[in-house]
């Protein structure tokens, strides 16, 4: 077994991904579509990434084809739009299906399409969406005007998710559906029926599905929503938390990806963290440790490559994906253990980290060559090597867990509260 120097010295954590299913939470429309369009929700339009991308979000009032082909016109470098709605009057969605088809737009659900969205959405020349987007069926209903009868406006439906190439078994099971209900289909049979050409990461686009016209006060109630950690962090560093939601709503405006929100989010609250763990008491600091613990177990099962990921740059939702819920919330949990404790806790000593290392030793030994463990000490780790590296810094996490508490939390304290 070598020596424990590098483990003393080793400054990368895994403590970047604070409430990592939560970074970038979803903020969703009421579900189901009235007949009557005033009770139908209003809908916003922005034109996203220098022109290229263009969002239609709410319901799908009268008017709302109009205003979209009016935006179109003047931003003719849009290739994509996205849709996010509980739907609306089915004359809209079959006008906005006839625009995208037109002019050979793709087509993107981030968050919902409902309803009569789906007609619209059936209008890309390739229809993408999130893994977590939801996409529903039901049968119209009497709107009266140009398609007055649920008869006729089936039977527009139909040809239109004909010539879209949708399965017409899906398309008949979506319109038996009752008015009051709603069908969503899994991922599996969305692909199967052609109605999803294709899921992409967050990485692909801009964020959609929040609403056009996201502030502060928008984001930290939904953050609030998704994760118990967010209103711990405002509890003890309000001022930072406040300026957090501030870029979060500013990023988004700008036509951020989810995937840039995602990563700027997870770095900047591993920045207004990271400080507590010096002093945190024993409690809170080991419930953390085993929670790191667990989802380093759970990576290196399904892909140990992602350690590096997590140590070199935190969280990103790949890594997130391979996580059981369970995982994420022994992680939540702790976290929010760690801002409601009082700064009790104390670090080693160079005396007392030397002792407990010389125990780690021996803990350890036997399940670490000399070759992964020097890896802990590498600035840079390749391919290939990343599963050793996996395996060598999980040892050690288990290892210090099998140590008495006190030493164990004055081991997670030293390690966790340095700077990186």
């Amino acid at each position: 077994m070598p020596g424990t120097a590098g483990v003393a010295q080793h400054r990368g954590h895994p403590v970047r991904r604070w409430a990592a299913s939560a970074l970038v939470p979803v903020m969703l429309f009421a579900a189901g579509a009235a007949a009557a369009d005033e009770t139908i929700p209003d809908f916003r339009l922005r034109v996203m990434r220098g022109g290229t991308e263009l969002e239609i979000a709410g319901g799908l009032r009268a008017g709302i084809a109009e205003r979209a082909e009016k935006l179109l016109a003047a931003h003719p470098a849009v290739t994509v739009v996205h849709l996010n709605s509980t739907g609306g009057v089915v004359k809209e969605g079959l006008d906005l299906f006839r625009l995208f088809r037109g002019r050979k737009l793709d087509t993107y659900v981030s968050n919902i399409c409902f309803s009569a969205c789906t007609v619209a959405f059936a209008g890309g020349r390739e229809r993408y969406a999130l893994d977590a987007a939801r996409i529903g069926f039901h049968e119209p209903i009497n709107e009266g005007g140009p398609l007055a009868g649920v008869g006729i406006a089936k039977d527009e439906l139909r040809r239109a998710y004909d010539a879209a190439g949708f399965n017409r078994a899906l398309v008949e099971r979506g319109l038996k559906v009752p008015h009051a209900d709603l069908w969503t289909p899994t991922r599996d049979e969305l692909t199967a029926a052609g109605v999803v050409t294709g899921y992409v990461d967050g990485g692909r686009f801009s964020a959609s599905g929040w609403g056009v016209s996201v502030t502060p006060a928008t984001v930290r109630e939904e953050f609030r929503k998704s994760s118990p950690v967010y209103a711990a962090l405002e509890r003890s560093q309000p001022g930072q938390a406040r300026e957090l939601y501030a870029r979060v709503a500013k990023l988004y405006g700008r036509g951020a990806t989810s995937d840039e929100l995602f990563g700027m989010v997870s770095l900047r609250v591993h920045e207004l963290v990271q400080p507590r763990f010096a002093n945190a008491p024993d409690g809170p600091i080991l419930q953390f440790g085993r929670a790191m613990a667990r989802q380093f177990a759970e990576l290196q099962a399904k892909d140990p490559g992602m350690c590096w990921q997590v140590m070199r740059a935190g969280s990103t939702p790949a890594v997130t994906a391979l996580l059981s819920e369970a995982a994420q919330r022994d992680e939540r949990d702790a976290l929010v253990a760690i801002l409601q404790s009082p700064a009790t806790g104390r670090t080693l000593s160079k005396s007392g980290q030397a002792r407990v290392m010389v125990a780690l030793r021996r803990i350890v030994e036997g399940r670490i060559t000399s070759a992964q463990f020097a890896l802990l000490d590498r600035p840079e780790i390749a391919p290939a090597d990343r599963p050793d590296y996996c395996v060598a810094i999980a040892a050690i996490l288990d290892g210090i867990l099998q140590l008495p508490e006190r030493d164990a939390a004055g081991l997670l304290r030293t390690f966790l509260g340095q700077n990186n």
